[in-house]
Parts: structure tokens; C-alpha cells; sequence
């Protein structure tokens, strides 16, 4: 059953992931002729952070991981702004640097994934 209360956490969560990419991807903003830096960095940490957040949140937090895993991940993670840069890579016909910004997004960001998963062992 939806809480609807919990609607609270997901916006709250949401305001500050979406204030945190755009305070990133001001500081290295997209250029169609050179690797997506802003962008793919913010994937890789959303990754790593959903990953270890995965582990770290008790399952019984929901408002918890409500906050951090889908609101303030999800607003912060941009999977949009990925299609568009690669899709901006082929208009200028850079096919090679679609084809590795692409690739290096899909496998980092499972891998990074894995790995915030593997930090608890560390902490």
C-alpha cells in the first residue's frame, strides 16, 4: 500500500539530486567534441552511491531509501542526458567517441554498482 506521506521524502530527495547535477555540470559543462565529463561522472557516482546505499539502508527504512536511493538517486543520475550526448556525438559524426563514452557508462556503471556494494566490507 502507497503512503502517501512518503511522497515527502521521494521530493525532498528529488530537489537535492537534481541541485546537486546541476551544480556539477556547471562546472564542466557538455561539449559535443570531447568526452561527456560532467555527465558520466554523475552516472558513475550515482551508481556507486545506489550501490552502497542498497546495502547500507536497513530494509525496513523505507522512507530512507525513498530519500536517497530514488529521489535524491534518481533525480541525480541522468541516463536522459546521456542518450542526449551520445545522440549529439553521432550528429557530429563522433562514432568513436559514442561508441567508448557509451560502452564505458554501461560497464563502469554496473561495476561501480558492485562495488558500493562491496564497500560495507570496509566500513
Amino acid at each position: 500500500m502507497i503512503k502517501p506521506y512518503l511522497a515527502l521524502y521521494l521530493i525532498a530527495g528529488g530537489s537535492c539530486g537534481t541541485l546537486m547535477r546541476w551544480c556539477l555540470s556547471h562546472f564542466l559543462p557538455f561539449d559535443p567534441h570531447s568526452f561527456a565529463k560532467s555527465t558520466f561522472l554523475i552516472n558513475m557516482l550515482a551508481c556507486l552511491l545506489t550501490g552502497f546505499l542498497w546495502k547500507w539502508i536497513p530494509e525496513e527504512a523505507e522512507s530512507t531509501k525513498l530519500f536517497w536511493i530514488v529521489g535524491f538517486g534518481g533525480s541525480f543520475s541522468t541516463f536522459s542526458a546521456l542518450g542526449f550526448e551520445l545522440f549529439s556525438y553521432l550528429q557530429h559524426n563522433k562514432y568513436e567517441l559514442a561508441l567508448v563514452y557509451g560502452l564505458s557508462s554501461l560497464i563502469l556503471g554496473i561495476i561501480m554498482v558492485w562495488f558500493g556494494q562491496r564497500l560495507l566490507a570496509y566500513c
